[in-house]
Order: structure tokens, then sequence, then C-alpha cells
């Protein structure tokens, strides 16, 4: 099994990693705290987390060690929550790095960044990188060749120089809302072996993420009243983000007025304060799925059965009938 040396990790490098703007993080979770994404959990789990926990087991049967995934999903979706716990699971460190990690206005100085910061994040690795909004640096180079000085486009083929290094140590996640601006060049397999659609929680996610947030990673002491799953029916297309504010509102409100517990009433005017755009939602994700579906390095026979389990567990005649349209 491959194992991480945590002594590697000693301060000095971590505080060489905070220099460039990168953060060193211990995954505390795994997929036991990820309400819901069944099918997703099992997807990564087979393909990524075995073949990386046991590297010669998969190289009996000829298979190379995974280079990345992208994970595709509007804001508070759970990417990042995925992405962390990914890393506990695999048992290897995190390093965190944002999109303008990388970027330098001056010609000559991103280029020398770039190198540098792969350069450290290859002498510290086993190790998952995860890029929060990759779509930044990774966007098509056609939409930024009439404005670009040539500094982004230097940065984006450095970058791909390095996802595409068949010596490459790292494992790299990217997070992006924008899957559509992402440059074909940076997702082709050899650099990235799949791109993944995080939907928004299902009904039974929904359940499941609320139960996650009011017993697992913290402790709601909940009234008699509170029914999760009639919350989880009245929250369609709510993210994960969401739900957990939900939570920490209505025990806010119960708190503020000292009730014994967080009663039905204190979630109602939580839920009465929020204003979700079903509609929006509803049509940004068919718009997803579609440039999911027009993709290449997707894998189509797990996008269609994730979208069946989505609209077997929703329930919604919306969504189905978004699903069977497309």
């Amino acid at each position: 099994t491959r194992k991480f040396d945590v002594r590697v990790f000693t301060q000095y490098k971590i505080d060489i990693l905070k220099q460039f703007g990168i953060h060193y993080v211990t995954p505390k979770r795994g997929f036991e705290t990820v309400g819901g994404y069944d099918l997703l959990k099992r997807y990564i789990r087979n393909n990524i987390i075995k073949v990386l926990r046991n590297p010669e087991i998969a190289k009996h049967y000829g298979l190379r060690i995974p280079r990345g995934i992208i994970l595709a999903g509007f804001h508070g979706c759970g990417k990042t929550f995925i992405a962390r716990a990914m890393a506990k699971e695999i048992g290897l460190p995190m390093i965190e790095i944002s999109s303008g990690t990388f970027l330098r206005g001056i010609v000559g100085e991103t280029e020398q960044r770039v190198q540098q910061i792969t350069s450290l994040i290859e002498s510290l690795s086993p190790a998952i990188v995860f890029i929060d909004e990759i779509d930044e640096i990774a966007i098509s180079r056609e939409k930024t060749m009439i404005t670009d000085s040539g500094v982004r486009r230097s940065m984006q083929n450095l970058l791909m120089r390095w996802l595409g290094d068949e010596n490459r140590k790292s494992f790299i996640i990217g997070a992006t809302n924008l899957i559509e601006d992402v440059d074909p060049a940076f997702i082709r397999a050899g650099r990235i072996d799949d791109i993944c659609l995080v939907l928004p929680p299902d009904r039974k996610a929904r359940e499941e993420i609320l139960k996650i947030h009011t017993n697992v990673i913290r402790k709601v002491p909940l009234a008699d009243d509170v029914d999760l799953s009639k919350i989880a029916d009245r929250t369609f297309m709510w993210t994960g983000a969401e739900l957990e504010k939900l939570v920490l509102d209505s025990a806010r409100l119960a708190m503020n007025e000292e009730a014994e517990a967080v009663f039905s009433d204190h979630f109602e005017r939580s839920m009465n304060a929020f204003n979700v755009n079903v509609p929006e939602r509803t049509q940004r994700v068919q718009r997803m799925i579609k440039t999911m579906q027009s993709l290449e390095n997707v894998n189509q026979a797990f996008l269609k059965e994730a979208l069946k389990v989505f609209a077997r567990e929703e329930k919604d005649k919306r969504i189905q009938s978004l699903i069977e349209s497309i």
C-alpha cells in the first residue's frame, strides 16, 4: 500500500509553501462525512483510490498510477469537501493552490514562479494537489488570445508540460464551476484521467447531509418535531453548503431564544430566509450536462448512470423531465 511519511513535511517546507501562497492540509474526514453521492464515491474509490493505495496490484493488471480528476459543478455542491475526503481516503497529504498562485503580471516572473511551484510540489510528492477554480488558469487559449500579453499563454504551456510529464508523482484534483471554459488541452487523457459532474444533492443526499451536519460533524439537539426527511423534500436544488447554513441558522435561532432544543419552527423560519432560484439552477444543471456530454475525456456511461440515479432519487417531475429532455 502506498503510504506517506509525514516527516517529509517539515515545518521548514510548510513555511516555503506558505511563501508561495500554497496551503498544506491534513484532511481529517473521509467519505463517511460526504452525504449522498454514493455513485460518485464508488466510482472514485474503484478508479482512483484503489489504484493509488495499491500500486503493485494495479501494476499486475497493467494499470498506471492515475493522473488527476476534474470535479465540475456549481458553487456549494461539495467539490472541495469531496477533494479533501479523497485525500483522507487515499492517505496522502493535500496541497491546496488557488488559481492566482501561479500568475504574475511580468513576463518571465510568471514562468519562473510556475517552475518553482511545480518543482516544489514534485519534491514533496506523492501528494494530492487541489486547484480550486482551475478554469481561471486553464481557460481556453482562444478566449485569451486577443488581450493576453503572452504571460498567461506561457503559464499555461508550462503547466500543461508539467501535467503531461510521465514522471509526475502528484495527483491533481481540479474544481470548476465553468467546465465549458476550460481548454480541452488541459483535460485530455494523459494529463487528467476523469471529469466528473458533481450535481446538486438529490433528495436522499440532502437528508444524509442534514443528518451529518446535525449528528456527525456537530451535535445539534433536535426536538422531536424535526423531520429531516420532510426538510429534504422541501429543499429541492439546494446545495450542501446551503443545507449546512440552514442547520447553523436554525441552531442560532434556538440559542438566541434560549430554547431547550432546535424545533421545526426554527428550521421553518430559516428556510423562509433563503432565496434559492430553482428555475435558474435547473437551467444551469441542464447546460452543464450538455457540456459534459460534448467533452471527450468524460466517461459517458458513468455520466448516464449518474443522471438516472439523480432522477430516480430526486422523485421530482422538474428534474425528471429535464433529464429526459437531454
